[in-house]
């Protein structure tokens, strides 16, 4: 699509150079517009390859013996504080 673009800038920068006035200025405005195309066209795929090589990426999977190792607390099920009305766990300031 590059070449084709440049190929397309080409015809028109030939075509500026045989007109005057009018006609110089509207194949300098394709010009312009076809520079313009093949900027953007080029930033979007930049982008595009950006995105993919992100989305490639994965996150290693941190067991609970890891998380441990690491000096986090690890949730049980057996360490939940046992309320009189059995909603709140005691986890929180909030839970009551």
């Amino acid at each position: 699509m590059r070449s084709k673009i440049i190929q397309q800038i080409e015809a028109e920068l030939n075509k500026a150079k045989s007109a005057d006035g009018e006609m110089f200025a509207r194949h300098m405005y394709a010009v312009e517009t076809l520079a313009r195309l093949a900027a953007e066209s080029t930033a979007t795929s930049a982008e595009s390859v950006q995105h993919m090589n992100v989305s490639n990426l994965s996150q290693p999977a941190i067991t609970a013996a890891e998380l441990k190792m690491m000096g986090a607390k690890i949730p049980t099920a057996d360490n939940k504080a046992v309320t009189d009305d059995g909603f709140g766990n005691g986890d929180s300031l909030f839970d009551f």
